[in-house]
């Protein structure tokens, strides 16, 4: 290969650094916790005897949802705190006047209007002659400014009063759109808008038609004080969490669930800051559990704090946000990913037996996806290496019944009994996944100057075991692909004259080598 192999080998070496420490450090840290007393008892134990059929169904929607305030509380750079509405000795707030009573849609309208009157618009006598005598007086009384905080929070509570008819009159649609364009006209909050927040999630939720509209609301309290954008995201994500209780195949409304994913994404879209701290805080939030799950080991039930539907879900939603974001906020996802991706294989990792290879694939699923959307490469090799020898494994074929009980589907799996590892049908469902997954990652470097190296692992493993055993037409097609890839990459580099540590002509060479066109990128063009 010339000049390129040393260099190649360089690379590699260099590319491949932090992964091993980080393995070795995940080791160490789990060599402390098992030499620790097994017949201690920790004060915090977990309650024994939990059906482990249940597991997965576990609500943990507290500990995945709370966040603590300092890590996500928005910088206001200077701004005045919205927590309080103060006014000047000459002004006065509307919750001041006269909030023993709730006030009827008519009184608002009215108060409204006469606010408008006073600031300078054309208001019908009609329309405002109704307004209030306390509130009259107090509007007739202060200035320009404390007038207009006052009609803010008229407009906000008129609002609510709009959203909660939506739901009980037949022109709740009607209902809405008024709601939406009183909405638009608030310039200002005095205090976090809970109420409205909350009737906006539950209607986006519960009505799809209305979605559209919901957006435009939310979007526009963000725009107009960011500093409430982490508030309005931790109403949205609560119910997110409760769709993320159960496997995606048991979600009644699964377009609900994408809906509701891609709002979240679009709402951490709007300010680079905001997204920056929410994601720090959640991920901190999840690593957080795990690092929990780690301290309580001696409790034979502490895995289920992690291995849940709740925090799978979860972990793949912000490896999601992380991949739809990347182009828009680069150098901020960039600084997220480590994190996440940490946290992934670590909790790969944490119980790494053939029961829970559904888990691992789910979130495997995840990282590749990550690598697709961003370039970004992860070694993942020796994930799927782990998993090769069960999947070629030969086994006895069960019974009919058996075969069938076992046949789970992936998707909405996460574990499965130990009495399933014999499970023809399981297998075949492990192998084929696999194969799945290990094709798209392989395809994605497959114009990769390096990817001789990234390969060859697994060709060597692959093909000691496919002269074992009995592999199948898709591991061979996978096995004959890859070897292709490899030879095609190293023929095109076999005379280079650059080293790798030539970014500029390193990136030329993997940008005139398209991986469609490699023998791997031929092969997943042709599958989808």
């Amino acid at each position: 290969m010339g000049k390129a192999s040393k260099a190649t080998k360089k690379f590699t070496k260099n590319h491949l650094k932090n992964t091993i420490e980080r393995r070795k450090q995940l080791a160490r840290s789990k060599k402390v916790y098992g030499t620790k007393n097994r017949n201690s008892h920790t004060k915090n134990k977990l309650e024994s005897g939990t059906n482990d059929n249940n597991k997965n169904k576990e609500d943990l929607s507290k500990l995945y949802s709370d966040v603590t305030t300092s890590n996500t509380s928005h910088e206001k750079d200077g701004s005045e705190d919205i927590s309080v509405l103060n006014v000047n000795s000459k002004g006065a707030s509307l919750n001041q006047v006269s909030t023993q009573k709730r006030r009827s849609e008519k009184d608002l309208l009215a108060a409204i209007a006469y606010c408008q009157k006073l600031s300078g618009t054309n208001q019908a006598d009609a329309l405002w002659k109704n307004v209030e005598k306390d509130l009259k007086e107090t509007l007739d009384n202060v200035d320009f400014d404390a007038r207009s905080k006052i009609l803010q929070d008229l407009r906000l509570e008129y609002a609510e009063i709009l959203l909660t008819k939506f739901n009980f009159e037949k022109k709740g649609y009607q209902n809405l759109s008024s709601a939406l364009d009183t909405i638009l006209h608030i310039k200002k909050f005095s205090k976090f808008p809970n109420g409205l927040v909350t009737q906006l999630c539950n209607i986006f939720v519960n009505h799809s038609k209305a979605r559209e509209d919901i957006q435009k609301a939310v979007n526009h309290i963000c725009k107009i004080d960011s500093s409430l954008s982490v508030a309005v995201f931790q109403v949205f994500y609560s119910p997110l969490l409760d769709f993320f209780k159960s496997s995606p195949s048991e979600v009644n409304d699964f377009d609900t669930l994408e809906e509701l994913q891609l709002f979240l994404i679009e709402l951490l879209s709007l300010n680079s800051r905001f997204y920056q701290k929410i994601a720090f805080a959640y991920l901190s939030q999840l690593d957080a559990h795990l690092k929990r799950c780690l301290k309580e080991s001696e409790s034979s039930d502490a895995y289920k704090l992690i291995y849940n539907w709740q925090f799978t879900l979860s972990l793949r939603f912000w490896l999601h946000v992380i991949s739809f974001l990347w182009n828009d906020y680069e150098s901020i996802s960039k600084e997220i990913s480590p994190i996440a991706i940490n946290l992934t294989l670590d909790c790969i990792r944490l119980i790494p037996t053939e029961q829970y290879y559904p888990l691992r694939l789910h979130l495997l699923k995840s990282l590749v996806n990550i690598c697709r959307s961003t370039r970004l490469y992860i070694p993942l090799s020796s994930q799927f290496l782990e998993m090769i020898p069960f999947v070629l494994r030969r086994s006895s074929p069960l019974s009919d019944d058996k075969e069938v009980m076992y046949n789970f589907d992936m998707y909405s799996t996460l574990h499965v009994p130990k009495e399933c590892l014999l499970s023809k049908s399981y297998r075949n469902n492990v192998r084929k996944e696999v194969i799945l997954l290990m094709t798209e990652y392989f395809a994605i470097f497959s114009n990769s100057i390096a990817f001789p190296e990234l390969s060859a692992p697994i060709i060597a493993q692959l093909r000691g075991l496919v002269n074992e055993s009995a592999p199948g037409k898709h591991v061979l097609t996978f096995l004959n692909k890859l070897e292709s890839t490899f030879s095609f990459v190293e023929s095109r580099r076999m005379n280079v004259d650059f080293t790798l540590n030539d970014t500029s002509q390193v990136e030329a060479f993997e940008k005139d080598l398209d991986w469609r066109s490699t023998p791997m990128g031929k092969l997943v063009s042709d599958t989808t």
